[in-house]
């Protein structure tokens, strides 16, 4: 009896981060599971990430997961696609282009604080005393300087 070939073609099982997802760390891996092993040079040629990263790539041992590092940038919607030149190990392609995206998170610094707009009221306060802090003793220094000029010139 010969083996009956595999004809069925693969799918994307899962991936991560989830379509759509967004407030992603920058350091987050990028995970793609297929059906069935893979052609790693076939689907690594298929993989295409806008905007674009330099990436490394990573198998599972079976062949059935890939994942890919790269320096992801703050609050960037990325978006990857995986076309139909993605093949299985017995040649079979992906029968419909597969893609997803998802959103990375701003650093801590950019992002808007949990106490919302209270605390950005207090900070608009704080710069603004110290504004005014800064005006006052600027015109107190010259309110000086003009009176040691006068009193320079009395004693002439």
């Amino acid at each position: 009896m010969t083996p009956v070939p595999d004809i069925t073609p693969p799918y994307v099982v899962s991936t991560y981060p989830a379509n759509n997802s967004i407030g992603i760390d920058i350091s987050t891996k990028i995970m793609i599971t297929f059906s069935e092993p893979m052609d790693k040079n076939a689907t690594e040629n298929a993989i295409s990430i806008t905007p674009f990263l330099n990436i490394t790539k990573e198998w599972n041992s079976n062949g059935t997961t890939i994942t890919l590092a790269a320096l992801l940038l703050e609050g960037t919607t990325y978006t990857i696609v995986i076309s139909t030149r993605a093949k299985d190990m017995f040649g079979n392609a992906m029968t419909s282009e597969y893609s997803f995206s998802f959103k990375t998170k701003m650093s801590e610094e950019l992002s808007i604080s949990p106490l919302g707009p209270v605390t950005f009221v207090v900070v608009i306060d704080i710069m603004i005393l110290i504004l005014l802090l800064y005006a006052k003793n600027k015109m107190w220094r010259k309110r000086n300087q003009h009176k040691k000029k006068k009193l320079k010139s009395k004693k002439k």
